[in-house]
């Protein structure tokens, strides 16, 4: 209920604003949404260069399992 207040009074802010400004709220936003979308791409390939691939056999393998979980 709050946050659609929030969003509520920022939309209705921005109506009242320029059209220069309004432009360039919007244009950060998206800036701020791509930032976090590679921040987010590059914090997956960090997780995935860390994990280490060993060939075994599915009773090694459900030991990997449990060794990865506890991590």
């Amino acid at each position: 209920m709050q946050t659609t207040t929030i969003s509520t009074r920022t939309a209705a802010l921005l109506h009242r604003m320029p059209r220069w400004f309004t432009a360039q709220a919007v244009d950060a936003a998206r800036v701020g949404r791509e930032r976090q979308a590679r921040a987010d791409g590059n914090r997956e390939l960090e997780f995935l260069c860390g994990v280490e691939v060993v060939e075994s056999d599915f009773g090694e393998w459900l030991d990997t399992v449990a060794t990865f979980s506890q991590r």
